[in-house]
């Protein structure tokens, strides 16, 4: 029986991934590992940076709206990172920031204790 499942074992773990393919991410939007070594240094340095973002909905004459469509989409900043707000803001913002963004954003959040450390109605774990 061992010898069985580690010879599943080996041969699953030998399988080539397929591409990633998304209908919400389109296809030139889908970047290789090596794709970082054709940045500029500019890109690069803006690819660390995370912007922080609140959970809320942004009306569209909202400066800082307007501040971070400019940061991911002309700067290229890489990523951001969500204090408070709510879950539904939350989704509609990450959404709309992809779009915005040059490159795939890494999006972070500030939930060591549950969402309820930052959003109303959501779960708070007790501290450590």
């Amino acid at each position: 029986m061992n010898r069985i499942l580690f010879a599943l074992f080996m041969i699953v773990s030998c399988v080539v991934p397929p591409k990633i393919s998304s209908p919400d991410i389109p296809s030139h939007r889908i970047y290789e590992k090596s794709d970082w070594k054709k940045l500029s240094l500019k890109e690069k340095i803006a690819q660390m940076i995370m912007v922080r973002v609140r959970g809320d909905y942004y009306h569209s004459e909202h400066w800082y709206r307007t501040s971070l469509k400019k940061w991911l989409s002309e700067d290229g900043v890489g990523g951001v990172i969500i204090f408070g707000g709510n879950i539904h803001g939350s989704y509609n913002n990450i959404h709309q920031f992809q779009k915005w963004a040059r490159y795939p954003l890494l999006v972070a959040a500030d939930y060591e204790r549950g969402m309820g450390q930052r959003m109303n109605g959501a779960t708070l774990f007790p501290i450590n």
